[in-house]
């Protein structure tokens, strides 16, 4: 057995067993497997354990099998003959040995043998330490530990279509704009381009203050700087994450994936997730842009001329001044916490003709 984690195999075995669960574990090399089943007994001899792979007789491995799903056993040690057709609710914890050597489909398919009850599952990859991962490898062991919510098989599935190649069409690799930008936005791209050259409208015709069309330009970095993050493809993902972001909670959720995966932020990145939080914000108040042209910082608002303005500023603040559009707040070093503060206090006092 490759692992170099025995302790947190163990942990995990330990974990399951537990609460009363059992384990698949995935060793997709009949000529070791055996191995590997000795290696565990070692190191977790309070489990029992059996094994299955494709070279048994179809009666022996449905012996096996069915033992192993009235809780005979605490884990099945089994090639990836597991990938499919297996509905285990009792299993909720699974080991991939040698991750590395699966493809991204496979890997999500043996992803999904766990979880299928009400019982939080876990999904461990190991690979080989001291032998480097190919790009590719890292980048879909990367896939999946990003995409662990409900209905992420479609994004899974294009970035497994990004590093494979699109086939005829794009050519065997993808090269050029579509390696550059993504599938994922190569695609948005040409739309684009042929509803304008068909003469159609398209999002970017339409006047709206929707979130999208918000100016923001405020004085702070906001970008992922690529001493941080070196590789380009990882920094385009996570450009194109962010950029989807629909509410605070997830800003806050992507905030502490990017801590726990990369530690501390960046400025910039800080920056970043700040602006896409103003600009949800923004978009919400149907203004039209977040810019500082000199001292203060000021939120275009079209809606102004129709309301209370002196009200208004005396809600918001002395130093706060109300146009006919634009609210004005000095740009002192506390800018950023007052600016994100006026935003909510105008969403909750918005006329309601203007948030129809």
């Amino acid at each position: 057995m490759l692992f170099r984690s025995d302790g947190l195999a163990r942990q995990a075995i330990l974990r399951e067993l537990d609460r009363g669960g059992q384990i698949f574990v995935i060793h997709n090399r009949v000529r070791t497997i055996e191995a590997v089943r000795e290696r565990f007994e070692e190191l977790v001899p309070e489990a029992s354990i059996v094994v299955a792979h494709g070279q048994m007789s179809g009666r022996v491995l449905e012996g096996i099998i069915d033992a192993f799903s009235q809780g005979k056993y605490d884990i099945l040690l089994a090639t990836s003959i597991l990938e499919n057709g297996i509905d285990m609710p009792n299993v909720n914890t699974l080991i991939v040995d040698h991750a590395e050597w699966f493809g991204m489909g496979q890997l999500y398919q043996l992803r999904g043998r766990v979880g299928r009850s009400s019982q939080q599952a876990f999904a461990y990859f190991f690979h080989e330490r001291g032998r480097g991962l190919t790009d590719e490898a890292y980048a879909r062991l990367e896939t999946l530990a990003e995409h662990t919510h409900l209905g992420s098989g479609f994004q899974i599935a294009v970035r497994d279509l990004e590093l494979r190649g699109a086939g005829d069409i794009l050519s065997t690799r993808q090269t050029g704009q579509v390696a550059s930008v993504g599938l994922h936005l190569y695609t948005q791209l040409l739309q684009q381009a042929v509803r304008s050259l068909k003469g159609e409208a398209t999002a970017e015709a339409v006047p709206t203050y929707a979130r999208d069309r918000v100016v923001i330009d405020l004085p702070i970095p906001a970008y992922i700087p690529n001493d941080w993050l070196p590789e380009m493809a990882l920094r385009l993902q996570l450009y194109r994450r962010i950029g989807s972001l629909q509410t605070a909670a997830e800003i806050e959720t992507m905030h502490a994936e990017l801590v726990d995966r990369f530690g501390p932020l960046p400025n910039a990145v800080e920056g970043l997730l700040y602006q896409i939080r103003v600009k949800l914000l923004a978009g919400a108040l149907r203004c039209i842009g977040v810019v500082k042209p000199r001292q203060h910082i000021l939120v275009k608002l079209p809606w102004l001329a129709s309301v209370d303005r002196e009200a208004l500023a005396q809600e918001l603040g002395e130093d706060i001044e109300v146009s006919r559009v634009a609210v004005e707040i000095p740009a002192d070093e506390l800018w950023q916490i007052r600016l994100v503060d006026v935003l909510e206090h105008l969403r909750q006092g918005m006329p309601e003709s203007v948030g129809a």
